[in-house]
């Protein structure tokens, strides 16, 4: 996950999220991935501008784009080059990557859950994240107390092709960063964890 120098869209200037996916060698016997997503917001990181995914997966190849009109609010999904759906959406709906940048900006003390709106561009959902409680991780070479979110964004679709729905759970370290160290993914096999890679000591 790489947070890019900032872009323009539609004339405006927009903050830019990547997200690029590969499996090992030793995975890619069973189920090979080598998937990219990018996600537009605009500068208040309020609602998103745009997303894209180039999903490539144990033979399954997905070249999908989101458009947001914010101006009709709608999200027009594009399938390698075609609309094939255009959905309405609610004032500040994010998309099934940037919701984890917005995720960085809540206050996450005192509270138990909170909802946003997300649209993967064919379909647009209140999604309720739950907020466990707190954790404390190792990460690197010391521990660092982390916010555990659970998310429920069902019918979006995910950041794997044979996922059901987007949902994950998340540690985001409790410091003013909210840096997500551990990403925990649901899959019809079992569970994928992502762990963030810790800063060269060297």
């Amino acid at each position: 996950m790489v947070v890019l120098p900032n872009t323009f869209a539609a004339g405006k200037e927009v903050r830019r999220f990547n997200l690029r996916i590969r499996t090992t060698a030793l995975i890619d016997l069973i189920y090979k991935v080598r998937s990219e997503f990018e996600a537009l917001s605009n500068m208040e990181l309020s609602r998103s501008m745009g997303y894209r995914k180039i999903q490539s997966e144990a033979g399954t190849h997905k070249d999908e784009t989101v458009h947001f009109n914010w101006q009709n609010l709608t999200a027009g999904h594009i399938n390698n080059g075609r609309y094939t759906a255009v959905t309405p959406i609610q004032p500040g709906t994010f998309d099934p990557l940037g919701i984890f940048y917005f995720l960085r900006t809540v206050n996450l003390n005192d509270i138990d859950h909170f909802e946003r709106p997300v649209s993967d561009g064919k379909k647009c959902i209140v999604s309720r994240l739950v907020v466990t409680g707190k954790d404390r991780i190792r990460w690197g070479d010391s521990f660092h107390d982390t916010y555990v979110i659970r998310s429920h964004m069902k019918g979006i679709e995910g950041l794997f092709e044979k996922s059901q729905d987007s949902h994950y759970t998340l540690w985001l370290s409790a410091d003013i960063k909210r840096t997500p160290l551990v990403i925990e993914i649901d899959m019809f096999f079992g569970t994928i964890v992502c762990r963030l890679v810790p800063p060269s000591s060297g």
